[in-house]
């Protein structure tokens, strides 16, 4: 396409610019107004307080990098891409940096990976999440951040977690089995660690015999069929 991308690229996207315009209905309600704009204008500090409080600070490439190293309790956890997140109250709108921690099972050791076992029955979930202000900075140059750690620690009384165990988000593609014999991994504790089961509705039962022979043929392991500590249920 080089060096005509944007030439050739032109239609499809004045196609999806009309398409999305029908679809939010601005084509019927809205009103275009030209403006000028003006390098001379200035911005009142009083007036536009909210605005200027939440001005990104953080390039979201360099936060991910910075979480990760800070943050990551073990090479099998990672954080996405993190969210922006706008929370707005009768006196204030703040926005937030809020990256999930997911369990990543090929960040696990060679020997670790070996295992059917590993991923679908213990590594099964990602565990907290991060939160920091969008305009906030420690002396250090590292974020504020207001929930942290593993279990996590929560130093913003604006914030309440009831459960930090993650099984869906965008890096969680394979199914796990919970419900099972086997303990689930949630976060290494000094020279402990800890486990916990799945607390929530999701998933479905794995019990009878057709759905056991679809789980085998879809994940190609036979063991599906022999493992004493199979689940009633598969998220």
């Amino acid at each position: 396409m080089r060096p005509n991308e944007i030439s050739i690229e032109r239609p499809y996207i004045e196609r999806h610019i009309q398409a999305s315009t029908v679809a939010f209905g601005l084509n019927r309600s809205a009103t275009e107004r030209p403006f000028t704009a003006s390098g001379q204008e200035t911005v009142d500090a009083l007036q536009d307080a909210t605005l200027l409080d939440n001005v990104r600070l953080w390039d979201l490439r360099a936060y991910n990098a910075t979480i990760t190293q800070i943050q990551a309790l073990r090479p099998y956890y990672t954080f996405p891409s993190p969210m922006l997140i706008a929370i707005s109250s009768t006196a204030a709108s703040s926005r937030y940096c809020s990256p999930p921690a997911t369990s990543t099972f090929s960040q696990l050791s060679a020997e670790a990976r070996q295992s059917w076992i590993n991923p679908a029955f213990i590594y099964t979930h990602g565990f907290g999440v991060v939160v920091s202000e969008v305009n906030k900075i420690t002396p250090d140059g590292l974020p504020v951040l207001l929930i942290e750690n593993a279990p996590p620690e929560i130093k913003s009384p604006g914030f309440r977690l009831t459960r930090s165990e993650i099984y869906y988000g965008e890096s969680t593609q394979d199914p796990v089995f919970v419900h099972t014999a086997r303990e689930e991994f949630d976060y290494p504790s000094g020279d402990q660690t800890k486990y916990s089961t799945y607390q929530g509705t999701g998933g479905f039962p794995v019990g009878s015999f057709l759905v056991k022979t679809a789980a085998a043929i879809s994940q190609g392991e036979p063991s599906i069929f022999l493992r004493a500590i199979l689940p009633a249920r598969a998220a």
